[in-house]
């Protein structure tokens, strides 16, 4: 049996005291942004799939964004995908194409990206923001492998010193949302590589192993 709905609670750790969040009818998903206020509640109903918006500022009452048939879609349907620091929201969308691609929407005018940020040529865009503390740096995707798309010119540069390091595989590159030191992780693998895990530190240029997943099996033998 499917749940009818799934609340939001924000629970106090010290007091153990708890607030449930007010929600529209029949939600099933939510989405927080950076600040950790609730934005966005996407709630379902037979074939129905409504989009809510909650504007922290607006006295916490919830205002439908956009509905549509779950398998038709419908004019300017998109599903969320998350809140950059300065509150801007990201969705997939698949407008004008038969493909999944990441926009931006803008909640005042309602209204999908006309061009998207990142398109996959023979995949549907499946992945996650990457933020720090103060701006969005890239996103996570999956196509035929995992990869990230980098806007910033700086996590750019980090990512071709990596892959220039470790040419045979694909290498993941994760940052902290509030670093204050330069090393960052890396997640290299590839289809005869189980994961390894390293750090880089990107004053230095230094890559240091810390792990590996599945150690004893040897990558010439697969």
């Amino acid at each position: 049996d499917e749940l009818d709905a799934v609340d939001l609670i924000r629970l106090d750790t010290v007091s153990g005291r708890f607030t449930t969040i007010s929600r529209p009818p029949f939600t099933r998903r939510w989405l927080i942004d950076r600040q950790g206020e609730p934005r966005i509640a996407i709630a379902r109903e037979a074939n129905m799939e409504v989009v809510h918006y909650r504007d922290p500022a607006g006295g916490g009452q919830w205002r439908k964004l956009v509905g549509f048939d779950t398998d038709k879609g419908g004019h300017g349907s998109f599903l969320p995908v998350g809140f950059s620091p300065d509150g801007k929201l990201y969705i997939k969308s698949n407008l004008g194409t038969d493909k999944l691609a990441l926009h931006t929407y803008d909640i005042a005018a309602r209204q999908v990206s006309k061009e998207p940020l990142v398109t996959l040529k023979d995949f549907d865009f499946t992945g996650e923001l990457i933020v720090n503390k103060d701006k969005l740096l890239g996103v996570s995707f999956v196509a035929d492998a995992k990869s990230v798309a980098w806007f910033d010119p700086g996590m750019k540069a980090v990512q071709e010193a990596v892959d220039a390091i470790l040419p045979s595989t694909v290498n993941l590159v994760s940052v902290g949302s509030r670093a204050e030191a330069p090393w960052v992780l890396v997640e290299a693998y590839s289809d005869v590589q189980p994961p390894i895990f390293l750090t880089y530190n990107t004053q230095t240029r230094k890559m240091t192993k810390i792990g590996a997943s599945y150690p004893k099996i040897v990558p010439g033998q697969m």
